[in-house]
């Protein structure tokens, strides 16, 4: 566990719950599962990189996502045309 904004009041709270409440058992318990939840995360991340990148580069997705990309900027022009007619 790193010290990042996401997981601070987590590491602020936790040793709290020690102190107040003997709860040694019970806040190891909880970080032990913040730590397989962050890790399984990371772990899903890299696992599929490899598949979206191959399914990225396909032919026909990158036929697809060129033509999604250019009526996708028409509907943006019309709507920009659109908000201007209207003021």
């Amino acid at each position: 566990m790193g010290d990042s904004v996401a997981s601070r009041p987590l590491l602020i709270a936790l040793p709290r719950l020690v102190v107040t409440q003997q709860a040694v058992g019970y806040v190891t318990g909880l970080l032990f599962v913040y730590a397989l939840g962050h890790c399984a995360l990371m772990l899903a991340a890299r696992t599929f990189t490899g598949l979206v990148q191959a399914f990225a580069q396909s032919r026909g997705l990158t036929a697809f996502s060129e033509r999604l990309r250019q009526a996708l900027g028409l509907l943006l022009v019309g709507a920009g045309g659109f908000l201007i007619w209207q003021a």
